[in-house]
């Protein structure tokens, strides 16, 4: 997968083109822009056509539609930053924002209408060093979760200790894979499912969507939750509420351009069968 040509096909489509229709939904990109160092910043929306905001007055308590065009939706939107060389993506997450599974279904939806047959983007988290830290803490591990995607074009290296040619065989996407200990005992920290996790976490690019390790802490009386979706690399931007929405998502898109180039990650031609160990 050519991820530089990719990003430009998408830079070269016209307004009109850039959207997929999911149901009611609507997800198109607004913007988008190459930077001179080839990295890209896009602002996705999405909302549902014919739904009419309901505006409500603070000092008179009254509510009134809001007057849409014919051609208008109401949408919350979400900048995206690209680095297509090392396969980095930085994600405002706002709420109202754009879902991950939307931006998800929105560029393979362009993909696969413009060349790219059965193309499929899975969008994965980049663990913090603060979740194999904390992984040390534990001195019981009763259960182990695992949701994976499939990582490449196949299952490979990494994805087979886990899921051995099960996901290959199902032709599946997404395997979800979890271990128990027997009643009072743990999981091995050093081997089986633990030990492949480690090795997805400490390598950038990977299947892992999520990971739950759920088990006692060393000095702990209760059970503790360790999540990914909870030690993600996140790079926190404070915006006065003096600016204009528009000030406020210029200074969003140059921090997100800023952090989307310190991530470390493997180059687009390292595959599974490259490097074996791991957001």
């Amino acid at each position: 997968m050519d991820y530089p040509e990719f990003f430009a096909m998408l830079a070269s489509l016209p307004f009109a083109t850039r959207r997929m229709t999911l149901h009611d939904q609507i997800t198109a990109i607004a913007s988008l822009k190459e930077t001179d160092d080839g990295t890209y910043v896009l602002r996705v929306v999405t909302g549902t056509r014919g739904t009419a905001p309901i505006l409500f007055d603070l000092e008179t308590g009254k509510e009134r539609l809001g007057q849409l065009n014919r051609t208008e939706i109401v949408a919350a939107s979400t900048v995206v930053a690209v680095n297509p060389r090392t396969r980095a993506v930085a994600v405002e997450r706002r709420r109202p924002g754009v879902p991950l599974s939307s931006l998800e279904k929105l560029f393979s939806s362009l993909g696969r209408e413009h060349g790219y047959e059965q193309l499929t983007i899975a969008l994965t988290p980049v663990a913090g060093e603060s979740f194999l830290e904390e992984l040390q803490e534990f001195e019981r591990i009763r259960r182990a979760e695992v949701l994976l995607t499939r990582p490449n074009y196949d299952w490979t290296t990494n994805a087979t200790a886990l899921v051995g040619d099960l996901g290959a065989a199902s032709d599946a996407d997404v395997m979800e894979v979890a271990a128990s200990a027997s009643r009072g005992q743990s999981l091995r920290k050093d081997g089986g499912i633990v030990q492949d996790i480690k090795n997805f976490i400490s390598r950038p690019i990977n299947g892992l969507k999520n990971v739950k390790i759920i088990g006692r802490k060393s000095g702990g009386t209760t059970e503790s939750t360790l999540s990914l979706e909870r030690h993600q690399i996140r790079e926190e931007v404070t915006t006065s509420r003096d600016l204009e929405e528009d000030e406020r998502e210029v200074m969003v898109m140059d921090r997100a351009l800023q952090f989307v180039d310190t991530l470390e990650m493997s180059t687009e031609d390292i595959t599974d069968n490259d490097v074996e160990t791991t957001e």
